[in-house]
């Protein structure tokens, strides 16, 4: 993705990218940033496994000057989507969204809990990045007072981050953003061929999957593969199904929101996912789990009480 928004702002005149970053004041969350050149970008890049909110930037490309670019996660990207149908302005504005797979988003005291693990107080923390230094990477956190860095693997730092995604994230059915013009992700099935391949100790780059969705999108990566801006293979859907197993998640949705429904919670709606197809293919207990696991979290967690949160004016 870095790659393709650099390409935007040097080759096809874009004025800005709107996306998310560490905030330098409180590396523990994410901020939302424009960047203007492949330097911010460079140095803004990875990924960032916490909140964020890059929707508060479409302000930005609406009242900017020249057309933008809009990186987010699928769910911002489907927002930015619909802003732009009911907003004309907006929409001659945002020449490029690119998103990335996503599995969902943990909540901030998972990093808070992740950093503690590492022995780390998270008031400390000066620097922290999720991944980097090599692919997978590491999880990285540092402070004034140690060196070097407390670190551990992706593979444990992502495998204790997934215990903290919301109810929502688990009712998504667009992990492979394909609202996006372009999504982005890892190249999982090319882990084991990538660690064997290294040179003399270099850092392995690793490989990513690129997913076109719109002839927009395809223009884009044509002019960025000819420019130098992007080296490809070719790749096909079982290629996707091997290193992703988002695909394999959505089946599991019609289920929970089928026991969601049936205890009246509310849930949201989708068009144009088949999802009763992708249920009917899961085996009879992989069904069963679905619904019968679902309720059973329901009622142990009250998701069946209405809430007010704090501040709210309910009418």
């Amino acid at each position: 993705m870095t790659a393709l928004a650099a390409y935007a702002l040097e080759c096809e005149g874009a004025g800005f990218v709107v996306h998310s970053e560490m905030d330098p004041n409180a590396p523990t969350r994410n901020r939302t940033c424009r960047s203007s050149s492949r330097q911010e970008l460079m140095s803004r890049a990875g990924s960032r496994y916490a909140p964020s909110s890059p929707c508060e930037g479409l302000g930005w490309i609406e009242e900017g000057e020249g057309r933008a670019v809009f990186i987010g996660k699928p769910c911002d990207v489907a927002a930015a989507q619909e802003a732009r149908v009911r907003n004309r302005k907006l929409d001659e504005k945002l020449g490029l969204v690119l998103t990335f797979f996503c599995a969902g988003t943990p909540s901030e005291q998972g990093t808070f809990d992740l950093i503690s693990s590492l022995g780390v107080d998270p008031e400390e923390v000066t620097e922290l990045h999720y991944r980097g230094a090599g692919w997978p990477g590491r999880f990285q956190v540092s402070t004034d007072r140690a060196s070097p860095a407390a670190s551990m693997s992706y593979r444990e730092s992502w495998g204790s981050l997934t215990g903290y995604r919301s109810l929502r994230c688990h009712l998504c059915v667009d992990g492979l953003g394909r609202m996006a013009d372009i999504s982005c992700g890892d190249g999982w099935h090319m882990y084991g061929e990538a660690e064997s391949t290294g040179r003399d100790g270099a850092e392995n780059t690793g490989w990513s999957l690129l997913l076109v969705n719109t002839e927009r999108g395809r223009e884009v990566v044509k002019g960025a593969i000819e420019a130098g801006y992007l080296s490809v293979a070719p790749s096909n859907a079982d290629s996707v199904f091997d290193a992703q197993p988002l695909l394999e998640r959505r089946r599991v949705v019609f289920g929970r929101l089928l026991a969601l429904r049936a205890l009246l919670i509310p849930v949201p709606k989708y068009k144009g996912f088949s999802l009763l197809r992708g249920f009917w293919h899961l085996s009879f207990e992989a069904k069963l789990r679905s619904v019968v696991g679902t309720m059973w979290r329901a009622v142990k967690r009250g998701w069946w009480r209405r809430r007010t949160l704090p501040g709210a004016k309910c009418e």
